[in-house]
């Protein structure tokens, strides 16, 4: 050992040895010189650090084998002991939270009164065994009530299908014969409006030449013919826009110029009742429109806010810029819309309740003039509504794209 640690080849020895028939574990670790060894060997040629010889220790094996088994026994022992301990522990929880639930589930099943359960709990086993018989039988059960459930869900959808079908031949035949009136209003309306204007060129030419001594039969025959031309002409464009026949003939536009051409043309009929119009904007709006069909909304919207406002009121038109779009507001101080009605207004020949005795001309009306302006105003890209005017009236707003 002394050899080998002082040629560097171990640091430490270990080994098993018997020492006089008694088996020992041998263990050697070199003695290394140290500056207090040089005190009494420095004559004898050692030098700090070398090695000047080893330590050998050993112990007997029986000893620790001893020991060994010992501890091994004591371990094995709390095991078991542990082990008993928990498997215990297992069983109460066991019994207490499943076996007993499975003994009320069990209990519950006597309880059903159907005779054809009987024998899924027959038969030999515990209450596991019956509980997952009885659970098989339900099972089977499902799958039988489910297949005659889907026997009847077809039965019944075949003859949904089948009603279905009539009704989409149904409705395509709708379809066809609404088609068909769209198309017989437009041609109608047009072949009417034709006679009608030749009868209104007439009538002015007798207003203008002939000596009756009581024009005032002229003037009757000339506004009817107006009132129907007016309703020919809204049935047309009405029913263009139906068909999608409708074409727009846009060009950029000033809306201001727009607004204030309708007022000219709305302000006799405005000062006939003492109603004043105003106008406010900010700002010289271009929108790409088309222009006719603008002066028609607007024309509507005047129109029907003059005829429904009070004597000596205001009805007030406001354009200004929103998000992108411009928007349109033409306000009056008439008896307003209730707010259950304010979508109705815009359908085709809808009409308020307590409107539709109103038959003199000039405050009657065909029910479809907003239907127009709601179409018009759509095909623009734009949208239309209605809100309240506070504390009185109403505000007719519709927008388009500046764009």
């Amino acid at each position: 050992a002394i050899g080998l640690f002082r040629t560097r080849k171990a640091k430490e020895l270990s080994r098993i040895e018997n020492d006089h028939g008694v088996t020992v574990f041998r263990y050697a670790a070199p003695l290394l010189v140290r500056k207090s060894c040089m005190n009494c060997h420095d004559k004898q040629g050692y030098h700090q650090g070398d090695i000047a010889g080893c330590i050998s220790v050993y112990l007997p094996i029986q000893e620790a084998e001893k020991a060994i088994k010992r501890n091994n026994l004591f371990l094995f022992s709390t095991m078991i002991g542990l082990t008993g301990s928990i498997v215990l522990i297992l069983f109460l929880f066991t019994r207490a939270l499943v076996f007993k639930r499975i003994k009320e589930l069990k209990e519950f099943t006597k309880k059903i009164p159907m005779d054809e359960f009987d024998h899924a709990i027959e038969g030999k086993g515990d209450e596991l065994k019956e509980f997952a018989n009885f659970c098989y039988f339900i099972d089977s059960k499902l799958k039988n009530q489910h297949k005659e459930l889907e026997k009847k869900i077809a039965e019944a959808t075949k003859d949904l299908s089948i009603t279905n079908q009539k009704l989409v031949e149904a409705n395509q035949e709708l379809y066809q014969l609404n088609k068909a009136k769209t198309e017989f209003f437009a041609d109608i309306s047009h072949e009417i409006r034709t006679p009608l204007t030749a009868i209104k060129g007439a009538v002015d030419i007798l207003s203008r030449k002939a000596s009756c001594s009581d024009p005032s039969y002229l003037e009757i025959i000339k506004k009817n013919t107006e009132y129907l031309i007016k309703t020919f002409v809204d049935l047309l464009d009405y029913s263009k826009m139906e068909a999608g026949r409708l074409e727009l003939d846009i060009r950029h536009e000033s809306l201001s110029d727009i607004i204030q051409q309708t007022m000219d043309s709305q302000r006799a009929v405005a000062d006939s009742k003492g109603i004043k119009m105003e106008l406010f904007t900010m700002d010289h709006l271009n929108t790409p429109c088309d222009r006719q069909r603008v002066l028609q909304i607007l024309n509507n919207l005047i129109s029907n806010a003059i005829k429904f406002s009070p004597q000596n009121s205001v009805i007030q038109i406001r354009l200004r810029k929103d998000s992108g779009f411009a928007r349109i507001e033409v306000s009056d101080n008439g008896p307003g819309i209730p707010e259950q009605y304010k979508k109705a207004i815009f359908l085709k020949f809808y009409q308020l309740p307590g409107t539709k005795n109103i038959t003199s001309i000039g405050k009657g009306s065909s029910g479809i003039g907003l239907a127009i302006c709601k179409a018009l105003v759509e095909a623009h890209g734009g949208k239309i509504w209605v809100e309240a005017n506070i504390p009185n009236g109403s505000i007719f707003v519709f927008t388009l794209p500046l764009y």
